[in-house]
């Protein structure tokens, strides 16, 4: 048995007392997880405006890439009202568009848009307007970096003095600028009004809204395409020799001709090509005469093909 001298705490004591409790402050903060600002939306928007801007100045300020956009009476207006020169007659540049004309007009542009963007795709997904704008920063200013690869492609092809290359670059330069839109665009739109992950497996039938907004597209791009092609049309820009052509059949069957071309040596144009569908704007043709009737049948059936994917 243990003596009672030997350990002063014997017996041990029947109630242990607890420390007093740590001292509460009433006004502490809670504890938050710091947040992390990335800078790189912001600089994907900054390259891809400057990229976008050395584009424009490179087409605004070369005859051979802006005949590809624009006639010379449009170019020498386009050019003018940005601060530069072009004699509209000789389609000389007198003095080029600054770059920093175009850099800040982008941009001005840019920031505009992002608001506006990220304000309709936050009323739709909830989330925040800072989540929104450098979502759309990232996926939809990568794509103006597009033009800035063209460009510097159409440098290497100057430097070496291949002349397919250069060509190569000019026939492209539309096509650059339409597929860096068309991608910048579809950025916001995937997120905005996101498409179901399994369409193929949906039973359902598009909704009115759907229908509105397809028919609003076809309409916009029949009105944009229509307009193009009649200004080429009226400034002599009609690409192919084709297009005379098929309205000269038209015209041939009308006034008893027969199916033939005379910019085809008259041969009957079934010798060629087993193909009579144009026959079908012959009503049409008939009721206003002109190339432009074409153009614009050839508009809207293109675009109503956009109707059979609903």
């Amino acid at each position: 048995m243990v003596s009672s001298v030997a350990n002063p705490y014997y017996p041990p004591p029947r109630h242990i007392v607890s420390p007093p409790p740590p001292l509460q402050y009433k006004f502490a903060m809670p504890a938050t997880r710091s947040r992390r600002y990335s800078p790189l939306p912001w600089l994907v928007v900054v390259v891809g405006v400057a990229l976008q801007a050395m584009f424009l100045q490179s087409v605004l300020g070369d005859r051979a890439l802006a005949s590809q956009w624009f006639s010379t009476h449009t170019w020498s207006e386009v050019v003018g009202g940005l601060g530069g020169v072009v004699d509209a007659e000789s389609g000389v540049v007198r003095r080029d568009v600054g770059y920093l004309v175009l850099f800040g007009g982008l941009s001005s542009v840019s920031g505009v848009l992002i608001l506006i963007g990220s304000l309709v795709t936050r009323r739709r997904t909830g989330r925040s307007i800072g989540t929104e704008a450098t979502g759309w920063a990232v996926r939809g200013w990568s794509w103006w970096w597009l033009p800035g690869a063209w460009e510097l492609i159409r440098v290497v092809g100057v430097l070496t003095g291949l002349e397919w290359f250069q060509e190569l670059s000019i026939r492209t330069v539309s096509l650059v600028e339409a597929t860096a839109l068309a991608g910048w665009l579809s950025a916001w739109l995937v997120t905005t009004w996101p498409v179901d992950a399994n369409p193929l497996e949906s039973s359902s039938s598009p909704c009115r809204r759907t229908w509105l907004l397809a028919l609003g597209a076809v309409g916009v791009y029949c009105v944009c395409a229509i307009a193009i092609n009649w200004a080429r049309y009226n400034n002599l820009l009609i690409p192919h020799g084709d297009s005379a052509m098929y309205e000269e059949h038209l015209w041939n069957v009308w006034h008893g001709k027969g199916f033939r071309s005379y910019l085809d040596d008259g041969r009957l144009f079934l010798g060629e090509h087993p193909q009579v569908v144009h026959l079908l704007l012959s009503p049409l043709h008939w009721l206003w005469p002109s190339h432009q009737v074409l153009e614009l049948c050839e508009s809207v059936g293109l675009a109503a093909g956009a109707l059979a994917i609903l």
